[in-house]
């Protein structure tokens, strides 16, 4: 279940992230390790992340077309077959500094479409098909990534009651 579409600006912001190429089923297997190893070098140089600013994951080199598609084949190959180009992150300082596998990177700011995610994970595929009929409808050209803001932690909800922030970007 989502909330609203809309489209929103965003000016650019500091991470720390990690990068990961990994299967769908394996990316919670290397979420919160990441975010813990992130977490553990801000508070090694004494920072910490802006009040307010949740973890999030950025989806590189989208192809929405062939993502669109349904059929119990897709969604299979999309399970278990789909690599993903994923940035696990958390929000910075500029003068953060990364080391080893941990990237200081500048995510870009600008015009993104934009919705609440309200549920499991596993169902977040008819949030972004509300986003990409949004696009449609609107003549909106989207670039080929999205970013996912974590808004409350798994560990502490029920599966329900999750919420993920989608933002996707607009040229």
């Amino acid at each position: 279940m989502s909330q609203s579409v809309t489209i929103i600006e965003k000016p650019s912001f500091t991470a720390l992230v990690i990068p990961h190429t990994t299967s769908t089923m394996k990316m919670g297997k290397i979420m919160g390790p990441s975010y813990k190893k992130i977490y553990k070098k801000l508070t090694e140089q004494s920072m910490k992340p802006p009040e307010g600013t949740p973890p999030f994951t950025i989806y590189k080199n989208l192809d929405w077309a062939s993502l669109s598609k349904k059929g119990p084949l897709s969604m299979i190959k999309m399970m278990f077959l789909k690599k993903w180009d994923i940035e696990v992150g958390i929000m910075c300082s500029e003068s953060t500094t990364g080391e080893d596998n941990i990237m200081k990177k500048t995510v870009d700011g600008g015009n993104f479409i934009r919705a609440i995610h309200e549920g499991p994970y596993m169902k977040v595929s008819e949030t972004y098909k509300k986003i990409m009929d949004y696009a449609r409808s609107n003549n909106n050209s989207v670039k080929n990534y999205s970013i996912e803001f974590y808004l409350n932690d798994p560990r502490k909800v029920p599966e329900s009651e999750l919420k993920t922030e989608i933002l996707v970007p607009i040229s």
